[in-house]
């Protein structure tokens, strides 16, 4: 293909073999070819680094503490392993046969905050619900349960729980704080080794059970 020229004083083309416009003689000069239109620019995207997912690990349920059943011949032999004196052995006898005589149900089993402690637990039922009235440990203490009643009327109110906290208070021997009602303080069982001790317990309890109205058994 031949290309063309053009006379840049007359404005006429002629073949690219033609040098000299042959009307004026001027030099001929080849046709500038438009420049292409730049291509545009790809745009660049940036990319978001990678990143790895996270695995998030559930947490491990712990295994609950499983409390062993023990037997009455295994409580009263580690009370004599942990050398209780003869006198609070026939008081927690006298305690057992008075409360196994109202109980739903007794337990002999570990202690609910020592684990290492066994315990003699008789409950009643109250209402819908089986409700602890305390425990016997092998330690020589009784524990009084007065967590266990914040939402049994009418002991949910502090001010019942504080009257059965004086009741018991008038135990000689028995001194537990105000700030223990919402807990499960101890009391030392020799506190009723005698038989005042003893009926001033069992009263504070018989009180205890006609305020939350209802008692399995009997009340002798």
């Amino acid at each position: 293909m031949i290309s063309v020229k053009v006379c840049r004083k007359c404005d006429k083309q002629y073949p690219s073999n033609i040098m000299f416009c042959p009307d004026c003689g001027s030099l001929i000069m080849k046709i500038k070819e438009p420049e292409p239109e730049p291509r545009p620019k790809a745009v660049k995207v940036k990319r978001a680094p990678m990143v790895a997912p996270t695995i998030r690990e559930e947490p491990r349920p712990r295994p609950p503490k499983v409390r062993t059943e023990h037997t009455r011949d295994d409580f009263f032999r580690a009370l004599a392993e942990n050398s209780i004196p003869q006198e609070d052995l026939e008081t927690i006898r006298e305690l057992m046969a008075w409360s196994e005589g109202l109980a739903c149900s007794v337990s002999f089993g570990d202690s609910v905050t020592d684990y290492g402690r066994m315990v003699f637990r008789p409950a009643v039922r109250l209402g819908e619900r089986e409700v602890s009235l305390f425990c016997v440990g092998t330690n020589g203490g009784i524990d009084i349960h007065f967590k266990d009643w914040v939402d049994l009327p009418p002991f949910d109110s502090r001010e019942k729980r504080m009257e059965m906290l004086s009741m018991l208070n008038r135990i000689k021997g028995v001194k537990i704080p105000e700030a223990r009602i919402i807990e499960r303080p101890p009391m030392p069982v020799r506190a009723l080794r005698d038989k005042d001790g003893l009926d001033r317990f069992v009263g504070t309890y018989r009180w205890f059970l006609e305020m939350a109205g209802g008692q399995c058994g009997s009340s002798a």
